[in-house]
Formats: structure tokens, C-alpha cells, sequence
């Protein structure tokens, strides 16, 4: 396959996935068509999309008391949980962005929607860039960290996105706790609802 065509199916994919965000506001409502073929890409690719959905429904129709509720005193809050995973969805894609990239202004101003928006639009421009993404471009793929330390990719997906995706069954798990179970028809082995 020559690189135009691919170029082509990647552009495809992005304006397809694009197009479903917007009919749905908000990507990862479901979780997009797998690829048809296994890359290195396109595996992590789908770990992403899985975070997407989980995450999507995760925080799908929390409350100002879910989002205030910690299970201990010593816990993180909801709120709290929701801005760490924000930060690690930025970790997710930084790698494949200038060193310098931090879509966030400021953080603590954000509220509840504008965090789960930028957070969900993050995932989905990873996942767009992780699917084309060559085998040579993932290892060359380093998470900067500033004052010139990096680490390579590998440690993005024992680090930020295995993390996020914890994280995301935390809440889960609190909002539960808070009396405002995620929506029973959540199927994550499909990536759809029931």
C-alpha cells in the first residue's frame, strides 16, 4: 500500500470520525469500527477508543454531588479524579505534538463540561493519529518531560494511559458509592449500548 492511499484512508477515517463526534456532540458516545488490520498502531489506537467509551459513560450525567463526592477524606474527589485524567489524556497524544503542548489555559477556570469535552476530544485525536501511525513512528515516539528528559512511548502506555484508564473505573466506582450508577446498558466488550 503506497503512502498517498494511506494518507488518503487516515484523512477518510479522521473526517468519518469527525462527522460522528459532531452528531453526537461529543466523541466516543460508542466506540468507532475497529481496523481492519493489526498494527502496532491501531492497537493502541483502540486502547484509546476503549478509555474514550469508558470514560464517555463514565461521566455521562454526573451531578455537582458526584462530581464533589470522595470516598474517604484522604481520596481524591470526582472533580479532582476528572483533571487528573484530563492530564493524561494530554500525555497520551503530547508525543506525537511539539514538546511544548498543553491545550489546557487554565484548568482550575474549566468547569465540569469543558473538562469531559477537551478530555474526549484529546482521546479521539490520538486515537485518529495513533491508527496511521507506522511502526517506526511509535518508536521514535518519546513523552517529553521537560528540561530535557523523555521517555519512549513504551512508558505512555504503562504510564498516563493505563493509568487513565483506572482512574476512569474510579469514578465508576464513586459515583456508584454516590448513588448515580453509570447507564445499565453500558456494553464495554462491544463499545456500544445495549
Amino acid at each position: 500500500m503506497d503512502k498517498a492511499f494511506k494518507l488518503s484512508l487516515t484523512f477518510v477515517f479522521a473526517v468519518v470520525t469527525l462527522v460522528n463526534a459532531n452528531a453526537q456532540d461529543l466523541p466516543f458516545k460508542s466506540m468507532p469500527e475497529y481496523a481492519e488490520k493489526y498494527t502496532a498502531g491501531t492497537m493502541v489506537a483502540r486502547m484509546v477508543e476503549g478509555l474514550g467509551y469508558r470514560y464517555y459513560w463514565a461521566t455521562e450525567g454526573l451531578t455537582a454531588k458526584d462530581l464533589a463526592f470522595e470516598p474517604t477524606k484522604d481520596a481524591r474527589d470526582v472533580e479532582s479524579t476528572i483533571d487528573h485524567i484530563l492530564t493524561l489524556s494530554v500525555m497520551v497524544l503530547r508525543p506525537f505534538r511539539t514538546p511544548d503542548f498543553y491545550p489546557i489555559e487554565n484548568l482550575s477556570e474549566m468547569d465540569f463540561a469543558a473538562k469531559r469535552k477537551l478530555t474526549l476530544e484529546l482521546l479521539l485525536e490520538a486515537s485518529v493519529e495513533l491508527r496511521s501511525a507506522s511502526l517506526d513512528k511509535l518508536a521514535n515516539a518519546e513523552l517529553d518531560l521537560g528540561r530535557g528528559n523523555s521517555l519512549p512511548f513504551w512508558n505512555v502506555l504503562n504510564g498516563p494511559l493505563a493509568d487513565a484508564i483506572y482512574h476512569t473505573g474510579q469514578i465508576v466506582s464513586f459515583r456508584r458509592m454516590s448513588g448515580n450508577p453509570i447507564d445499565p446498558s453500558v456494553n464495554v466488550l462491544k463499545g456500544r449500548n445495549n
